[in-house]
């Protein structure tokens, strides 16, 4: 079973990005590994909503789709979902069994933190894919980067693989000694096939990085 934290939305501001189509090619790949868990940091419904746990289908594999609480304002929701992140991984230990994989996009605070407790319970291979660093974006008076950042160096001692969108990102890694590899932000067709194919040495050896797990 694998792992698979992300923010996960199919809402045009953040499709428009291209996240989207990189989150289903990379659980695409990783489902040829595993079972799939994905838990959904994106708060997409606002209201009062339970954790949920449910199918979904995304791309050529359906995955079980872990939803955290879910409150009226998106925001103030993320910030409370920080604090149940050890009941959430003990839910998944206990009803799924231990992740081979633990694979985080982007190190924002909670996939950060949901790492670094996950790390103390259980021993596992940790892989960050990083496409933005904290303050990539300008927020105002928004402390969401500071928090992020601060996870961010937190979880750092816990990552063991990495994937960064350039060659700027992974230098940053490579300084803490984390093995990282490039992974591009627009996956063209030939890329894909590279990857199915199991990398010839152009890209990333993704598939035989994993297959070592």
């Amino acid at each position: 079973m694998i792992i698979f934290i992300a923010p996960y939305s199919l809402e045009p501001s953040f499709a428009a990005m291209g996240a989207v189509r990189k989150m289903e090619t990379i659980i695409n790949v990783l489902s040829d590994f595993g079972d799939i868990i994905l838990v959904n940091s994106a708060h997409n419904e606002t209201g009062w909503y339970h954790r949920d746990v449910r199918k979904r289908k995304i791309g050529r594999t359906t995955v079980l789709e872990y939803l955290p609480r879910r409150w009226p304002g998106r925001k103030p929701g993320k910030f409370l979902n920080l604090f149940e992140i050890g009941s959430i991984i003990r839910d998944i230990l206990y009803q799924y069994g231990k992740p081979q994989i633990l694979w985080l996009y982007n190190p924002y605070a909670f996939e950060a933190c949901f790492a670094i407790k996950l790390s103390r319970l259980h021993s596992c291979p940790v892989v960050l894919e990083l496409e933005d660093a904290p303050f990539a974006r300008k927020r105002g008076l928004n402390p969401k980067p500071w928090l992020d950042n601060l996870a961010y160096k937190r979880l750092l001692p816990c990552v063991d693989y990495a994937f960064c969108v350039n060659k700027a990102l992974a230098a940053c890694l490579e300084e803490h000694k984390i093995k990282t590899f490039l992974l591009p932000g627009l996956l063209a067709q030939s890329f894909l096939e590279k990857i199915q194919k199991g990398s010839k040495g152009e890209v990333f050896d993704m598939v035989k990085l994993l297959k070592e797990f």
